[in-house]
């Protein structure tokens, strides 16, 4: 092999090597971007589950409430209806 050749194949390993780094830090770089997505999108699923639980927990006491008033109002007009068949017993 001679000088020349051997230089060649010198040149040729070292842009290899070169490209192998560039390909090896844009590899980290994607992969740090796409670390810190889902993170982002883990906490912005959290944030959201939180939204959820906060609105079924208000939805659940609003319904409580209304049952409670329906029941008030059923127990008020059937008072009411038995006030009046007393009444009209007498």
């Amino acid at each position: 092999m001679s000088i020349q050749e051997s230089s060649d194949i010198h040149q040729e390993l070292a842009a290899s090597i070169e490209k192998n780094k560039e390909r090896a830090a844009k590899y980290d770089e994607d992969l740090n971007s796409a670390r810190d997505k889902i993170k982002d999108a883990q906490s912005e699923m959290k944030n959201i589950d939180s939204e959820v639980q906060n609105f079924q927990s208000k939805m659940s006491k609003s319904m409580h409430s209304l049952m409670e008033a329906f029941n008030d109002g059923f127990e008020a007009m059937e008072k009411a209806k038995s006030e009046e068949g007393k009444e009209g017993k007498i």
